[in-house]
């Protein structure tokens, strides 16, 4: 059985703008037709949860990209042909495994916040906070523009008829 969506925000809640993932998550926590979840870090277990999923998305904090700036972009399955056995995976390693372990193959997406500092400390800059909400809007648009079944839920049934 193909379940709807799922999120996970995932980053370091104590090392500043590394929490913005988990922040996402905590925005998003009542999306409609999809599962949401917050970590520390992405590690192997998790692939059993991409087992029967239509579409994944990751939201993590990002150095590469302005403070506050959001990006997206699609992830496919990739890594060594055999990942290692470690406590943290990349997206893209997370997908392989589930791929591998259960022949899950879900649409999945990266949505990334630019963030400014990982001191340690539990407050986002002020324009990683201000960005939240963006982030969570984008993993809304995606989720929607996915049109995946979420079970019971009658609001996307009417919509679809």
């Amino acid at each position: 059985m193909i379940e709807a969506a799922l999120v996970i925000g995932y980053g370091n809640a104590l090392c500043g703008d590394d929490g913005a993932g988990p922040g996402v998550a905590r925005l998003l926590s009542a999306v409609d037709g999809a599962d949401v979840s917050a970590c520390g870090q992405l590690t192997p277990e998790l692939a059993d949860d991409l087992r029967d999923r239509a579409v994944v998305v990751f939201v993590d904090a990002a150095a590469t990209i302005e403070p506050g700036a959001v990006a997206v972009r699609p992830l496919a399955a990739s890594g060594p042909s055999e990942p290692g056995l470690t406590h943290h995976f990349s997206p893209e390693a997370l997908l392989l495994l589930a791929e591998r372990l259960y022949g899950a193959r879900p649409r999945a997406f990266l949505v990334t916040v630019g963030a400014a500092s990982f001191a340690l400390g539990e407050d986002l800059s002020p324009r990683v906070a201000a960005a939240l909400p963006e982030a969570a809007a984008v993993v809304r648009r995606l989720l929607a523009a996915a049109e995946v079944r979420c079970g019971p839920c009658p609001e996307a049934d009417r919509r679809r008829r």
